[in-house]
């Protein structure tokens, strides 16, 4: 009797395939190979509230931290210096900032923001991230999917280690 091995789908949850089928449909390349991926929400944009207040009272209490160990300041600095260098991370000026209804035609970096300052004494200063980040509950999906989509695209030039990519990686999430 032939075993009947279930398709990577057979495993997936309702919300799963609600997430596997909008990075089918939204999926993109760029002509440097990158995935351009659409996030896969919950709610509408229309649904979602601001989080400003959130994000600069989170600011102040990491600024606290700062003031008890200067060596986490110094490497979070230095972290968020290279995440703005490598233009993950790109200051928003505050008339282009989302407000609280955002519409859903929106771009989806709207929806991923960050407040940083290098100093208590320097202005607050908006960023939009510009590529999925960790901490997002969708970002391990996202990875693990962008592996999969290359593994499935590459499956005839490289079938062993597509097979692995396939069957045996995963991320864990914190």
């Amino acid at each position: 009797m032939e075993e009947i091995v279930p398709s990577r789908d057979t495993f997936l949850t309702k919300e799963e395939f609600a997430c596997e089928a909008r990075f089918a449909e939204t999926i993109t390349q760029t002509s440097t190979g990158k995935f351009v991926v659409k996030l896969p929400l919950k709610l509408t944009n229309t649904q979602l509230g601001t989080t400003e207040e959130v994000a600069i009272s989170k600011l102040l209490s990491m600024e606290r931290k700062f003031l008890k160990d200067s060596n986490v300041k110094t490497e979070y600095t230095a972290f968020m210096s290279e995440y703005e260098n490598l233009r993950y991370m790109t200051e928003v000026s505050s008339d282009k900032r989302p407000s609280k209804n955002v519409p859903p035609d929106a771009s989806q970096r709207d929806l991923q923001g960050i407040v940083w300052r290098e100093s208590p004494e320097k202005q607050i200063k908006h960023y939009q991230l510009n590529t999925v980040t960790y901490g997002m509950v969708s970002s391990s999906f996202l990875a693990t999917r962008c592996l999969y989509q290359i593994a499935l695209e590459n499956a005839e030039q490289f079938p062993i280690e597509c097979q692995v990519i396939q069957s045996d990686f995963y991320v864990v999430t914190h």
